[in-house]
């Protein structure tokens, strides 16, 4: 675990930096999946039985450079591959996943329970990528950011997965429960002290939120997930809670009272120890 971290640290996008200012993406069908989910059907059928279902990773469509260039980084470094090789080693799956990264035509990820796989659009990572250039981030801060968030992304919609795959029990909204999971598993595998790896990618998540930050209407109010500030927030405070050494500045910058930053660290614990239990029958380990 700790060489998918440094390998994470290490990450050089430079390739990514001369971007900036492409023009419109120009749609394309939303269907990403290809021949591979055929030649995975008998294979499906085992692992269901065997419980012995992999995560694999299918490079679909990049229609522009930034797209190219993405997929070229996620290549290099590999970084959906150790994901994925990751939560195998250590969850029993009951079939095949795959993990599609594709140009959708819109900013989009979403996991798909009819089709097994966890789609992440390479236009939502640029959504996001300008996003924190509005902001005031350099374009080397805003796309490793962005980036990084891309890998909290596929822990939110792998824990979509598992609710549905492994039929979890959730009483909260299920959106809330992905966001947690994913911070969990990140934390969980971080054996550092100051969590400071698995940190930064739970923290480009945050920081990605906080630049989408808008005044909030009706349709927002019902939407299923939380607002962005919330999920900001709420993520902030299990960073806090899991390492309050390393993260005690920032969030007195925040503002938290002295009762919200105590309810983070016994959060932060159940949260951690919640997961914990609901995968207990599914651990390898």
């Amino acid at each position: 675990m700790s060489n998918y971290f440094q390998r994470l640290k290490r990450l050089a996008v430079a390739s990514l930096w001369t971007v900036s200012g492409l023009p419109l993406l120009m749609p394309v069908p939303a269907q990403a999946l290809t021949a591979s989910n055929k030649q995975t059907t008998a294979t499906n059928l085992v692992a269901r039985q065997q419980r012995s279902g992999r995560m694999q990773v299918v490079y679909g469509k990049a229609n522009d450079p930034f797209s190219a260039a993405l997929m070229r980084v996620y290549k290099q470094y590999g970084l959906f591959e150790q994901a994925a090789n990751l939560m195998t080693a250590q969850i029993e799956l009951p079939r095949n996943i795959q993990i599609v990264l594709t140009d959708l035509g819109q900013p989009n990820a979403y996991y798909s329970p009819q089709q097994h796989a966890i789609i992440i659009s390479n236009e939502l990572t640029k959504h996001n990528y300008e996003s924190l250039l509005k902001r005031g981030y350099s374009e080397e801060e805003a796309i490793k950011t962005a980036v990084l968030a891309s890998i909290f992304i596929f822990y939110h919609e792998a824990g979509h997965m598992l609710i549905h795959e492994l039929n979890l029990p959730i009483t909260g909204r299920e959106e809330d429960a992905a966001d947690q999971f994913a911070a969990a598993f990140l934390l969980l595998n971080d054996s550092s002290t100051d969590k400071a790896l698995s940190g930064e990618i739970v923290m480009a998540a945050a920081q990605v939120l906080e630049a989408q930050r808008t005044q909030p209407d009706e349709s927002d109010l019902q939407d299923e997930h939380s607002l962005n500030p919330q999920r900001f927030y709420n993520l902030v405070c299990m960073l806090y809670g899991a390492a309050p050494e390393r993260y005690g500045n920032l969030v007195t910058k925040l503002g938290y009272s002295e009762s919200r930053l105590s309810r983070c660290q016994m959060e932060s614990k159940s949260v951690l120890a919640a997961w914990q239990r609901l995968l207990e029958p599914y651990l390898k380990s």
